[in-house]
């Protein structure tokens, strides 16, 4: 069963980045952005996609900032279960102890440098994979 990464974040350059590390990662991965918080949220309005789904959340977005998202995905039956990622350039451990507190499964900070997003995502990735079996 493969792999789906939802992505909800409103950088085109993060974005691009994650996209970028997927291609170096030997299993592939079906990946689907959503800039809009919005778009995401009317997606969840339906049942989740067949596949071991992993959402990784930026929560500093305009109109509806992740941890409004969080809280919607943690209060859908169909997707409470779903396992969430806060990624986001805040390193704030007020922020971290909030995602944390709303139902997100990890918190990380984005890292600064293309080597370790590709890294950072690999890593992720592969520790879902292997938890989610």
């Amino acid at each position: 069963m493969s792999l789906i990464l939802l992505m909800v974040d409103d950088s085109e350059v993060d974005t691009l980045l994650v996209e970028n590390a997927l291609l170096t990662d030997c299993e592939p991965v079906r990946f689907k952005n959503f800039s809009d918080p919005e778009d995401f949220l009317a997606f969840i309005g339906n049942p989740p996609l067949e596949g071991r789904i992993l959402v990784l959340l930026d929560i500093n977005m305009p109109k509806v900032n992740g941890f409004e998202v969080l809280e919607k995905i943690r209060s859908s039956q169909a997707w409470d279960l779903v396992p969430v990622v806060v990624f986001s350039t805040s390193s704030n451990e007020q922020d971290a102890k909030k995602a944390l507190r709303l139902g997100a499964n990890a918190y990380l900070t984005k890292p600064l440098t293309i080597d370790e997003y590709q890294s950072m995502v690999r890593s992720m990735l592969s520790f879902w994979k292997f938890h989610r079996q």
